[in-house]
C-alpha cells in the first residue's frame, strides 16, 4: 500500500513539474534580488594584538627571549580587563576624535568586537563597517589608542601588534549563493505543500 501511495505521490509531482520548476526559479531570483538590492554590504578589518613580557620598553626579540612564568600569569589575568578597556568610553571617544568620525561611541562600540583566541594571549580587535577603508582605519586607531591606554593605566608595555588590520575587498554579510539556495528551497517546500493541499481538497 505504501509503495502505491509513493508512486501516486511521485506521479502527482511529475504532473506539476513545470509549476515546481517555475516557482523554484522565481524564489531563487527573489533571493538574488534580496541579497543584491536590500542587504547593505559590510566589511570587517581585524587587528591582532599579542600580550608579551611585561616591563619597560625593549625590542620584541629581547621580550620573547626573557619571558617568565610570572609574566604569563599576569598577562592571562589581564586579558579580560584588556578586552573591556579596548571598547571603553575613553578609548572609543578618543578614536572618534582622532579620526574625526561622525558617529557616537555607542555606534562605534556596536561596530567593534574584541575576542581572545582560545588558549592564547592573542586579542583580535575587529571592526565591521560599510566602508572597508574606514573599517581598516578604525581598527588600526583603536589598537593604537588601546595600547596607549594600557601603558597609562597599568604602566606596562606588554601589548604588541601581531597582525595589522587590512582593507577587506569581500563583504562579510553578503552570501549570494547561500541565499539563492535558501530561497529556492523555501520555494520548493511551499509549492510542494500547495500541490499536496489541492490534491487533498
Amino acid at each position: 500500500m505504501e509503495e502505491i501511495d509513493l508512486k501516486e505521490l511521485i506521479s502527482m509531482f511529475m504532473k506539476r513539474k513545470v509549476l515546481i520548476i517555475l516557482v523554484v526559479i522565481i524564489f531563487a531570483l527573489l533571493g538574488a534580488i534580496y541579497t543584491i538590492k536590500f542587504i547593505t554590504p559590510t566589511y570587517k578589518s581585524t587587528t591582532s594584538l599579542l600580550l608579551v613580557q611585561t616591563g619597560t620598553n625593549s625590542n620584541m626579540y629581547e621580550k620573547t627571549n626573557s619571558i617568565t612564568t610570572s609574566d604569563l600569569t599576569l598577562n592571562s589575568k589581564l586579558v579580560n580587563n584588556y578586552r573591556d578597556i579596548a571598547v571603553s568610553e575613553s578609548v572609543l571617544s578618543k578614536v572618534i576624535q582622532n579620526l574625526n568620525l561622525d558617529i557616537t561611541t555607542e555606534e562605534l562600540k556596536e561596530m567593534t568586537s574584541v575576542t581572545v583566541k582560545t588558549d592564547t594571549e592573542i586579542l583580535n580587535l575587529t571592526v565591521e563597517y560599510t566602508d572597508p577603508e574606514l573599517a581598516c582605519s578604525i581598527a588600526k586607531e583603536i589598537a593604537n589608542v588601546f595600547i596607549e591606554s594600557v601603558n597609562n593605566y597599568y604602566k606596562l608595555d606588554n601589548l604588541n601588534v601581531l597582525d595589522e588590520a587590512k582593507v577587506s575587498a569581500t563583504p562579510s554579510n553578503v552570501h549570494l549563493a547561500k541565499n539563492i539556495i535558501i530561497f529556492a528551497f523555501v520555494g520548493g517546500i511551499l509549492v510542494a505543500g500547495y500541490i499536496l493541499l489541492i490534491n487533498m481538497l
